[in-house]
């Protein structure tokens, strides 16, 4: 949880359970993050730079979950209880894994 994006994207033991075709995609993602265009663009690097639960938090916190994800769920007609049940696991998720 407390890892950055950069060192999740670095960290090679993360991936040595992943099939082939995870471990390409490792090794693509790697070379991405390290390229010279990216390590120039401030907001990457912003992105990079913060740990899973920070970027966790920003997505609960964003429109992206407050109303498309919420919305999504919706579509199944989903009972109001389910839905606040649900953005209350959301929000623990972080502290429970830290645990």
């Amino acid at each position: 949880m407390n890892l950055t994006l950069r060192e999740i994207f670095e960290q090679k033991e993360l991936y040595k359970f992943e099939n082939d075709k995870g471990f390409e995609n490792y090794l693509h993602n790697l070379k991405v993050i390290k390229s010279n265009d990216l390590r120039e663009n401030e907001i990457f690097k912003n992105i990079l730079g913060k740990t899973f639960s920070e970027l966790y938090e920003e997505y609960l916190d964003s429109d992206e979950f407050k109303i498309d994800e919420i919305n999504r769920i919706k579509k199944f007609n989903i009972n109001d209880d389910y839905i606040t049940r649900y953005i209350v696991i959301a929000k623990a998720l972080i502290k429970f894994f830290s645990k």
